[in-house]
């Protein structure tokens, strides 16, 4: 389920998360989160611990969900976008090509994963 539709009212989020749980039921399944950032809140960066989704999402998917999961972060997502960012060019491209090279890895387990779990 996207959760730019996972329902906002309580009752029917609760509704949505039984749902999902009973759909995929048995722990450790694969899962990735694609996650997207501005700018960049990585340990050592002066906006650190600023990311309030990603470990919100995490706990969702990981310890209510069950799903063995895989994070993929694209930052800097603001840069060419916001002048202030604009020093930081050449690491956002960096992070960029990161980022895809990791959302290609974690399809790439999924489908086998996958593979594995039908011929099984």
């Amino acid at each position: 389920m996207p959760f730019h539709r996972f329902p906002r009212n309580p009752n029917a989020r609760r509704n949505a998360s039984s749902h999902v749980r009973g759909a995929w039921s048995g722990a450790d399944k694969p899962g990735v989160l694609v996650t997207t950032q501005g700018g960049n809140y990585d340990p050592g960066t002066p906006k650190e611990g600023w990311d309030h989704s990603t470990p919100w999402l995490r706990r969702v998917l990981e310890d209510v969900w069950g799903l063995d999961l895989r994070v993929v972060k694209r930052q800097f997502t603001l840069v060419g976008v916001n002048p202030a960012l604009d020093a930081f060019t050449e690491v956002a491209a960096e992070l960029k090509l990161e980022a895809e090279e990791n959302a290609r890895a974690a399809g790439r387990e999924l489908a086998l994963s996958r593979e594995v779990a039908s011929a099984g």
